[in-house]
């Protein structure tokens, strides 16, 4: 997994984000895990007993009434309450704190195997931690490796995790999966890396220490190393400087930036970090979404870095559209006629599908229209997902032409329609999207506005949910997987509905639908494995770069193309 260097050390060492958490558990092993998090402790204070009951029954009832199959993960109905039942029993027993209690339920929620359904500590909780001091990892195809280390350390940057406090790497990822939602083993390695130097995880998953952590690690070289590192507060961390495993500038850090990577112009590179863009924040402001306005002023906050302006219209559009965006790039790979694109998905959480589509259309123009995916949502309508589109059930169904009731399934098979032309096909397309660019769609009458000869996806553990969706979808449209595989399954649970606790206040989501993208039997069913994947001694030969990805597949594309100069 890279990172930009430009993230403060919290969020690069301590912090996670919420569509990137994924890890699963077993059933059979819950009452191991109950023993495990008795031993994690703070200085939190202590919660009622009886307040978190009612928030966890408060949860099973909108896991019933919400996700698509809340059963199957446990073994069937009886051992959902079963288990369901042992959680409220033993709340009663033991005092929880708020990490405790987070803890608690996400182990319960693990046994369904989503990585949409969790709950989320929040930040003051998080603040609390205790860290090694100072050591961060990224995940490569068939491990971990040190990106971040202490300064006075840094000969140790791209050494091979082995162990934590004598506890092997395949050990903890079996004990990962009994303690938060995953989908699959790229989930396990994706919270191991962000969270292998918190005391609170190492204490779940039952490593013995006091207040040091050891790590044990392979060098570069292929010799055995024992670091032992001290545990502190995220406060004494900012006084021990940190070397960075170094990162080229091969390919753009900013969300929906673009750069040729060579002086010819054959190769362009677009980062897409996260799917939002003005389209989906317009979309919330028009639809009177809970949270919008605020979440528009977060993003010029925190992307933009300036304040928002007083007028939500002109602040909407301050906002880079994608489809814009897209467009733009597309014309200057169409002006030198470039051959290559490259898509960096990497490290990308998700957002809004919808918003990607239109530039499918851009590329492969009507084949993209015509193109049977071979997708298949099947959702639940529930009293928490008619909350979230802020509608009531007979204005759903008056909007979408239905009867539908509480707890009916809404199936979406995307099949090619032989009863509708081409055009008419288009043209529903154009007007049902979530796009700046319409006119420009209509204007392009089912040809590419520019179709780049070759498509690669870049994607590592960090690319979910509609990330993973436009990656899926590009290799669909026939582009090439590199890098690391997705802790998202092709068939999985999909869609975050947010829900608050009542007593806790705590937050967090539940998936409303269920995906079906490859037959049950494909080996890619659970893991989207890459078309190319770069080896340790890739990393290695490239300085393990937070883009050794990027820079492995430029070395890729330098020697078919010299090949082909060659046959010809």
């Amino acid at each position: 997994m890279s990172y930009k260097k430009t993230n403060s050390l919290l969020a690069r060492l301590s912090y996670r984000y919420p569509n990137n958490y994924s890890i699963k558990m077993k059933s059979i092993c819950l009452s191991f895990v109950i023993g495990l998090l008795a031993l994690t402790s703070n200085a939190q204070t202590t919660l009622n007993k009886d307040s978190l009951a009612s928030d966890f029954s408060y949860l099973v009832h909108l896991l019933e009434s919400t996700h698509p199959d809340p059963y199957s993960g446990f073994g069937g109905k009886v051992f959902f309450y079963k288990a369901a039942n042992n959680v409220l029993d033993d709340l009663q027993k033991s005092p929880y704190t708020e990490t405790t209690f987070v803890n608690k339920v996400n182990t319960f929620l693990s046994n369904i195997h989503d990585g949409h359904t969790t709950l989320q500590q929040s930040m003051k909780s998080a603040h609390s931690e205790r860290y090694a001091q100072r050591i961060a990892f990224r995940v490569i195809p068939d491990g971990l490796i040190v990106d971040g280390i202490s300064t006075s350390h840094k000969d140790l940057l791209g050494a091979r995790l082995d162990s934590i406090n004598g506890m092997a790497v395949t050990e903890l990822l079996k004990r990962m999966e009994y303690l938060y939602p995953c989908e699959n083993i790229y989930g396990s390695y994706n919270d191991l890396c962000w969270q292998a130097n918190q005391e609170n995880l190492l204490r779940q998953l039952g490593t013995k220490f006091t207040n040091s952590i050891r790590y044990s690690l392979h060098t570069p070289d292929n010799k055995s190393v024992i670091l032992s590192l001290p545990l502190v507060n995220s406060d004494s961390l900012k006084n021990i400087p940190i070397t960075f495993t170094p990162a080229s500038e091969k390919s753009p850090a900013k969300n929906l930036s673009y750069q040729f990577a060579d002086k010819e112009k054959h190769v362009m590179i677009m980062r897409i970090s996260e799917i939002m863009a003005r389209e989906n924040y317009e979309y919330c402001w028009e639809h009177k979404w809970n949270g919008a306005y605020d979440d528009i002023k977060n993003y010029y906050k925190y992307n933009l870095k300036k304040s928002m302006p007083c007028d939500i219209i002109k602040a909407i559009a301050g906002i880079p559209s994608f489809s814009e965006v897209f467009a733009q790039m597309l014309n200057q790979m169409k002006k030198y006629r470039s051959e290559y694109l490259i898509v960096d998905l990497r490290n990308n959480g998700g957002g809004w599908t919808p918003i990607v589509l239109p530039s499918l259309l851009m590329m492969f123009g009507d084949n993209y229209i015509t193109k049977n995916m071979n997708t298949e949502f099947d959702r639940l309508i529930s009293p928490l997902y008619l909350q979230k589109i802020h509608m009531t059930l007979d204005e759903f169904n008056r909007q979408q032409g239905t009867h539908y009731k509480i707890g009916d399934y809404i199936s979406e098979v995307d099949k090619y329609s032989v009863n509708h032309s081409t055009d008419s096909l288009r043209k529903k397309f154009i007007q049902n999207c979530m796009s700046a660019s319409r006119p420009l769609l209509t204007k392009l009458r089912g040809k590419p506005l520019y179709h780049p000869q070759h498509i690669y996806v870049i994607t590592d553990p960090g690319t979910f949910s509609a990330a993973f969706h436009y990656a899926f979808f590009l290799w669909r449209m026939g582009a090439t997987i590199v890098g690391v595989p997705s802790s998202q399954s092709p068939n999985t649970y999909m869609e975050n509905t947010p829900f608050c606790l009542p007593y806790t206040h705590l937050f967090g989501s539940i998936s409303n639908s269920m995906q079906i993208f490859l037959p049950v039997n494909n080996k890619r069913a659970k893991i989207f494995y890459p078309d190319l994947m770069p080896t340790y001694q890739d990393y290695k030969r490239y300085g393990f770069d937070a883009n050794t990805e990027v820079l492995y597949l430029l070395d890729n594309i330098a020697k078919m193309t010299s090949t082909k100069c060659v046959q010809n």
